[in-house]
Order: C-alpha cells, then sequence, then structure tokens
C-alpha cells in the first residue's frame, strides 16, 4: 500500500541554486536538490506501519509500497475503495463420539422404576463445533407380560444438555437444551396396546399406538435398541453436561418395557488424596471437583423432592456419587 498525491505538479524541477534567507536577514545559497521540487510532491511516499499483538517475523515494516498478504486460512479481498479480511469458516463436525464403545466392557445401568427419579449428569469435552440434530444412545430393553391379568404403565426418559455458567453462576450448570419421550403400555389376558415414539427428527417425536392379541409383539421391546434424542443445537467447544432421568408406574400388576443405558464403566466417583477419606468426597464442594471427588468434573447424581423431570439448574455442590458408567452418546446431523 502507497499513497502518492493525486493530484501532480506539472511545474518542472528547477536546478543550480538559490539564496535563501533566514530569520535574522543573513543570506545562504542552496543547492536546488536539497529543496522540495515539484517531483518530490508527486513522488509516492515511504510508509513505516507497527505490527503488535499476535506477531511474527518482524514487528515493522517501511516503503514506499506497503503489501497486505493473506496467511493461512485467511484472505484478503479488495473491492473499490474497501479492503476485506476473510477468515476461513471454522471447520463442524457433523458427527462426534464423547466415548468410544468399550465393547466386551460395557455394562448396563437401570434407568428410573419409581414415580420420582434421579437425576445423572455426564460430562463431556468438546474440541471442535459441533452440529447436532440428534443424539443417539443405546438401551438395553426388556418386556415383562401381565399372562392373564390386566394392568397399566406410564413411563418416561429426559435428556437436557447443561452448560457451566460465568462469573457468579460459575459454581452451577444450567440447561442449553432438553427433550423427552415416553411411552404407555396396557396389557389385558395377553392382548398389549402400546403407545410409544415411531419417528424422531431434529424437532421432536411422532407416536403411534400398536395393538396385539398376542405376546409375540413383546419381542419387539427386548434386547439392544437404538434411542434418538432430538437435540438441534451447534455446540462450541468446551464441557457440556447431558443429564438423564427416567420414571415409570405401573397399576394392577407390574408390566411393560423396562430400560437401561449402556456404556463404559467409570468408577473412579469417590477419588481422595492419600491421607484423606473418601466419605468426605461424595457430596458437596469437595466433590464438585475443588479437592477430588469424581475423575470428571461433575459426574454425579441429583435427587430432589418428586423429582419428574430434569431440573432447570443444578449446583456442581449439590451433586453425590452418581453411576458408575458413562453411557455411550452419538451426536450427529445431516
Amino acid at each position: 500500500m502507497g499513497i502518492s498525491h493525486v493530484k501532480s505538479n506539472l511545474i518542472a524541477d528547477f536546478t543550480g541554486t538559490v539564496t535563501v534567507f533566514n530569520s535574522a536577514g543573513a543570506t545562504a545559497t542552496v543547492a536546488a536538490t536539497n529543496l522540495v521540487v515539484p517531483s518530490d510532491w508527486n513522488s509516492a511516499h515511504n510508509w513505516t506501519v507497527n505490527l503488535g499483538g499476535n506477531t511474527s517475523s518482524t514487528a515493522q515494516v517501511s516503503g514506499t509500497d506497503v503489501v497486505w498478504a493473506g496467511g493461512p486460512g485467511i484472505t484478503l479481498q479488495g473491492t473499490g475503495s474497501t479492503i476485506s479480511v476473510i477468515a476461513a469458516p471454522v471447520a463442524t463436525l457433523s458427527s462426534y463420539v464423547p466415548f468410544e464403545v468399550a465393547g466386551a466392557n460395557s455394562v448396563a445401568v437401570a434407568l428410573g422404576t419409581a414415580t420420582s427419579g434421579v437425576a445423572s449428569f455426564f460430562p463431556i469435552s468438546i474440541n471442535e463445533y459441533v452440529s447436532a440434530g440428534m443424539m443417539n444412545m443405546v438401551f438395553n430393553a426388556s418386556f415383562t407380560t401381565v399372562g392373564t391379568s390386566s394392568g397399566r404403565q406410564s413411563a418416561g426418559v429426559w435428556y437436557a444438555m447443561y452448560s457451566r455458567g460465568t462469573g457468579t453462576n460459575s459454581t452451577t450448570m444450567g440447561t442449553v437444551d432438553s427433550a423427552s419421550f415416553s411411552w404407555a403400555v396396557t396389557g389385558n389376558n395377553s392382548s398389549y396396546t402400546i403407545s410409544q415414539p415411531t419417528s424422531t427428527n431434529f424437532a421432536t417425536y411422532t407416536y403411534s399406538t400398536t395393538n396385539s392379541s398376542g405376546v409375540n409383539i413383546t419381542s419387539g421391546y427386548t434386547g439392544s435398541k437404538l434411542v434418538q434424542f432430538p437435540v438441534n443445537v451447534l455446540m462450541t467447544p468446551g464441557v457440556y453436561w447431558i443429564g438423564l432421568l427416567a420414571t415409570k408406574s405401573t397399576s394392577s400388576v407390574n408390566l411393560g418395557m423396562s430400560l437401561s443405558a449402556v456404556g463404559g464403566s467409570m468408577t473412579q466417583t469417590g477419588l481422595a488424596p492419600i491421607g484423606s477419606f473418601s466419605t468426605a468426597f461424595s457430596s458437596g464442594t469437595n466433590f464438585a471437583g475443588v479437592k477430588g471427588g469424581p475423575w470428571q468434573f461433575g459426574h454425579g447424581s441429583f435427587t430432589s423432592a418428586n423429582q419428574i423431570a430434569l431440573p432447570a439448574s443444578v449446583a456442581f455442590s449439590a451433586l453425590t456419587a452418581g453411576p458408575t458408567m458413562v453411557p455411550y452418546m452419538k451426536f450427529w446431523s445431516t
């Protein structure tokens, strides 16, 4: 980038010497080469630019034509009198798995079996931008039949994503996203009516009802199952906590579907320094990760009276030792 005067001075340069007067009235003879002449007016000006902040090589450049150059991932664009600095778009993943499947080392933990449940929290670290439309999980399902009796089951699973607050809220995690699904089973003398989600998109579930006059239908509610939660969130790099809670109730007789979350074993939930008792790190400030507790900060459980849904926010100090596993999760979008 260089600067010169738009208007040119067309007067020719003069040569020789000139006589000049100083403030005292004395005269002196000066060569024309020591004076500003018309060609000096028309010439490009010398620039000196000092660079600050995150710099490399030399921090000062100079010349009559200073050049702007784009580095890795940076494009410079000139339009008329405007210079635009364009950074390469941030890489966004369309699929992300926080914990790889451990195969034979996988464990299953039963989800809620009562009308109110315990909220479990699992921290995950995101190192790239993730476009998350759905979160897949693996559940093991089993089905209890009614025989010649009759009864009804109502059940549901809640999911929520949390992030850590800032400033005075840095000791609390708050909700970023949440979703839930439910199912109901009515059984009467080996006939069943089951209401459940049959499809999932990025926003919600589609429900339908299935009827069966025999127990053959129950085989579709046993074994390993893919469960999807709509997320529809752009996850920025950082730490998040995934919360899970389940409830279930039956009337007359026990029947219907039960679910267990499948994941990797994580038994390090009550870590204490040498010379300390692990009981001091089972809840409260210590358990929150200031001094000890779980291997992963915020891996724990939370319970409140008659808890039938996940809380909007939770203080880390309110967590107690959580399930000794981390469920398999896969965030993805199309």
